[in-house]
């Protein structure tokens, strides 16, 4: 009797033993996926940030032009400036930061070309009003940069709300795992 009572103490054991293996394993697995969820989700977030950023130093870069053609003060152009420099490390690192997405990378490119458009329209204006308001207001008036703008718009707020649809479901296996 003492005999089977330490066997079924060695058996029960060790299925304790193997039941604790299994749920460290399980744990160790779902802590993974938990951590890789996270930062995918991490990922998206920083992605709509870059977009966002490329925007709005877009938007800058208009103001500054905007608010020189209507005064003449070329302090004015501080924002235009700032964003001739800073709008191209912008957009490359939206560009990085969706290397992993084929449809991000052709909307960037396009972007990317329209954004040189609007620019080239900007330094058009600018270089006018230094000499010609008239000539500055005509090509404002063409409503050209207007549309460029409304393209860039909707590109970002494209990519943004794939980015967006990607947040939710990876919010979502994060929360479930």
């Amino acid at each position: 009797m003492n005999r089977s009572f330490d066997k079924g103490l060695v058996i029960g054991a060790g299925l304790v033993i193997a039941l604790l293996i299994v749920d460290a394993a399980l744990s160790y697995k779902n802590t993974r996926e938990l951590n890789k969820d996270a930062q995918l989700v991490t990922h998206t977030n920083e992605v709509l940030i870059a977009l966002e950023e490329v925007v709005s130093t877009t938007k800058d870069a208009e103001t500054g032009q905007r608010g020189y053609i209507i005064t003449g003060e070329s302090s004015y152009l501080v924002p235009y400036h700032t964003a001739q420099a800073e709008l191209p490390k912008k957009v490359a690192r939206a560009k990085m930061l969706t290397v992993d997405n084929p449809h991000h990378q052709a909307r960037l490119a396009a972007l990317d070309k329209d954004i040189a458009d609007k620019m080239y329209e900007l330094e058009q204006t600018v270089a006018l009003r230094k000499s010609d308001l008239e000539a500055a207001r005509k090509i404002v008036l063409t409503n050209k940069g207007k549309k460029a703008m409304d393209t860039i718009r909707r590109q970002i707020s494209d990519m943004e709300d794939e980015e967006q649809t990607l947040l939710h479901q990876r919010t979502e296996q994060a929360e479930h795992a």
